[in-house]
């Protein structure tokens, strides 16, 4: 086992065979662009207190290389390794033993389709390897009764230390059998402090030109939805709902931001009636200025990393109590900084349009959102990840970082 060094130097970390440093290794089937400054800012953090920090990625394929959201990390930090996806992409080998060989500590996403898990799951219980998990904790999409999350379960303890989303998924694990002492909760996010920044540059003349692109009126109330256009994400309810709301709210549109399966009924709509806008996959300065535009931020379906970039642009967050989201719908204050309402279209409409006619409690939300993605900045996590990395291997206290 990693431990501090015996002069009392807590921030240097000596390897069982007596060399200073030690070695972090974190294996990701592919690298999302959301996660560069997370890595940027852990190997910062890693190179102060001696630690090396390697990222084993794989390159997307098939369906994943359409999305273009990947990136390559620079090769100080990251390490491109063969990845094979079996059975239509349910399950998936990497090609990454010497990798693994390198390091003192690895970190894994605790997923039962990543056969390299199994293995190191073994070496961690004979005390060959550290071993960390990372991630849900349980896939909110599936039955605790199916097989895969059986297995899941089994797991959890079977490991050195967990690197939980959020506070929910910590009680989860521990509720699991992991030990709460190795339990670090992360408080995953995005660095949203670029959009942040996009959306207070928007001029007015930013939002005169949005306007009549589109065909909104000033007098609009607008709402938007931002992300993948699939089945989790509920567009159809998503449509429904909003007729509902126009119907008791007249000057009400709505901009659909994403692209997807769904692409296709989005756009219909939007060619049916002037006041749906299909506005395809956008980014920078386009979407901040619609983020801007907009009131709120409707996501009936699965709720992800997107409620970041909403309450980063002090949109409220509007969703609805199915039991499919991802942990981030923690970071949802019902009432407070967004509403999960009920799975009814009719219902939430009438609930959208209340709240969109109600001004004042309009705004006391949006400065909820905004106050909500302040606390929850990457630097936060960089840290919190750090201090479970550096505990793991024997340091007690690691560098905070900006």
């Amino acid at each position: 086992m990693s431990t501090a060094s015996e002069s009392g130097d807590r921030s240097v970390i000596v390897r069982p065979n007596g060399q200073r440093g030690c070695r972090v290794l974190i294996i990701q089937v592919m690298l999302r662009h959301y996660r560069e400054a997370l890595y940027d800012g852990l190997s910062a953090a890693m190179n102060d207190h001696g630690v090396t920090l390697r990222v084993a990625y794989g390159l997307p394929d098939g369906r994943q290389a359409l999305n273009k959201d990947d990136i390559p990390l620079d090769p100080s930090v990251g390490v491109i390794v063969p990845t094979r996806r079996l059975l239509g992409g349910r399950l998936v080998y990497q090609s990454i033993w010497k990798q693994i060989f390198w390091a003192d500590l690895i970190i894994v996403e605790q997923a039962t389709k990543y056969l390299i898990n199994f293995p190191l799951v073994l070496a961690s219980v004979l005390g060959a390897k550290k071993l960390g998990f990372w991630g849900h904790g349980w896939n909110h999409q599936l039955s605790q009764d199916s097989f895969s999350e059986r297995v899941k379960r089994f797991a959890v303890p079977r490991c050195d230390w967990w690197f939980a989303y959020t506070e929910g998924v910590a009680r989860y694990v521990a509720e699991q059998g992991m030990d709460p002492e190795r339990i670090t909760v992360v408080e995953n996010t995005v660095d949203t402090r670029e959009l942040m920044q996009q959306v207070v540059d928007v001029i007015d003349s930013d939002l005169a030109a949005f306007r009549s692109t589109h065909g909104i009126p000033e007098s609009a109330k607008l709402a938007v939805f931002s992300g993948a256009l699939y089945e989790r994400k509920r567009m159809p309810f998503l449509l429904e709902a909003a007729h509902h709301i126009k119907a008791q709210l007249p000057e009400f549109h709505l901009a659909v931001i994403g692209e997807g399966p769904d692409t296709a009924l989005v756009r219909e709509a939007a060619d049916k009636y002037d006041w749906i806008h299909a506005l395809g996959a956008t980014f920078g300065k386009h979407k901040a200025v619609c983020y801007r535009l907009a009131d709120v931020f409707l996501c009936p379906g699965l709720v992800g990393l997107a409620i970041l970039d909403a309450l980063a642009a002090d949109l409220p967050f509007i969703t609805s109590d199915i039991p499919i989201h991802s942990p981030e719908i923690e970071y949802l204050e019902d009432g407070v900084n967004g509403l999960c309402l009920p799975y009814d279209p009719a219902l939430y409409g009438r609930a959208v349009a209340e709240l969109l006619t109600d001004r004042e409690r309009l705004e006391k939300m949006k400065t909820a959102a905004g106050k909500t993605a302040r606390e929850l900045p990457m630097s936060r996590m960089v840290s919190n990840y750090s201090q479970g990395i550096l505990n793991c291997l024997g340091v007690a206290e690691a560098t905070k970082t900006g």
